[in-house]
């Protein structure tokens, strides 16, 4: 989801990179890029971070973290 931001953000016009992000957030590129390829889940500091940074919803991000974790284990 937050790769999709990312490129919607792209697509109007506004490029953000993941390294501009891992600045913006105080988390490191490898951590940042790891958690928006799926490679590890997306935790609730996560979350608050990106809330922050992007003004995504944090409680938004995690219910999609949780519906695919629960789906996953399904």
């Amino acid at each position: 989801m937050v790769k999709e931001w990312l490129d919607g953000l792209k697509e109007e016009g506004t490029p953000v990179t993941v390294t501009q992000i891992a600045k913006n957030t105080c988390v490191t590129r490898t951590a940042l890029s790891r958690m928006i390829n799926g490679h590890t889940a997306l935790t609730a500091d996560m979350a608050l971070r990106l809330q922050a940074a992007l003004g995504i919803n944090a409680d938004l991000l995690m219910r999609v973290q949780a519906s695919y974790e629960i789906w996953q284990a399904s």
